[in-house]
């Protein structure tokens, strides 16, 4: 079950940090959202070292 949620949650955020990439150039404040997109990127790189772990 652990892994499921974990799979779920990486997928959740990789949507996010795809919606961000392709509307970044809309937003007016560019820098915060580029700060977002950064945090998500860690929070994906996170899950994907947790999932291993899981995983073995």
């Amino acid at each position: 079950m652990r892994e499921e949620l974990i799979k779920k949650l990486l997928e959740e955020y990789k949507e996010t940090e795809k919606a961000l990439e392709l509307g970044i150039d809309w937003l007016n404040e560019k820098d915060y959202a580029k700060g977002k997109l950064d945090l998500v990127k860690v929070i994906i790189a996170d899950l994907e070292k947790l999932s291993d772990m899981t995983a073995n």
